[in-house]
């Protein structure tokens, strides 16, 4: 999880030239370090924090809660107990919520709203799995189809289209072949000031188990 939210942080930190103040920018570039230095819940807790403080003078930008909820998300897999995972996510979906208002119809934002509810259903797999798949699957099928050159929307409906093979027991070929499929779309994105470059590594994870 460190290696994930440092390459996170690391492909966000290049600040291409915005419409908001270097203030905003300073403060964007500190935080996303911040998170890239994070190591444990109660650091995460924090960089979510600096977001939410740079989301009230953000002048709009969605930008500041989807990293709160990025990396309260992250912080739910440092907690134990799914009750402590479920009032963490529940911020997260909170703010994704209140993002999607300030930018509507927006393919990243419904590729976090799928992120926060597998976060959920990891937390008791056993219960929640019937209910929360096919949320979380249309989802991720709502970003692909919102925007097919999303890497983020390809590798993570990979990564759970593996988790449903493993449970049947059934070939990955699915999930292997988007996984595959997300790799030219990373290498292909630009980074361009803090939009969200990360989630390589997810398609990575599905690919090694892949064989591949």
């Amino acid at each position: 999880m460190k290696t994930l939210i440092l390459t996170i942080a690391t492909a966000l930190i290049s600040i291409a030239t915005m419409a908001q103040s270097p203030a905003y920018q300073k403060a964007m570039g500190k935080a996303l370090t911040e998170m890239g230095a994070a190591k444990s819940a109660e650091d995460l807790q924090k960089v979510a924090n600096s977001f939410d403080r740079i989301s009230v003078k953000a002048d709009g930008d969605y930008l500041p809660k989807y990293y709160a909820a990025l990396n309260l998300i992250h912080q739910s897999f440092y907690t134990s107990g799914a009750a402590e995972k479920d009032a963490i996510i529940e911020g997260a979906l909170s703010r994704i919520k209140e993002a999607q208002e300030l930018s509507p119809g927006n393919d990243e934002l419904e590729v976090l709203n799928g992120y926060a509810l597998m976060a959920k259903m990891v937390a008791d797999p056993q219960t929640r799995g019937a209910q929360y798949s096919p949320m979380i699957m249309q989802s991720y099928g709502k970003a692909m189809a919102m925007d097919p050159s999303n890497p983020r929307a390809a590798a993570l409906m990979a990564r759970m289209q593996l988790g449903q093979a493993q449970f049947f027991g059934s070939e990955p070929t699915e999930a292997c072949a988007l996984a595959q499929k997300s790799i030219p779309l990373f290498d292909a994105e630009k980074a361009e000031g803090f939009n969200p470059t990360w989630g390589r590594n997810q398609a990575e994870e599905v690919l090694q188990n892949c064989g591949k």
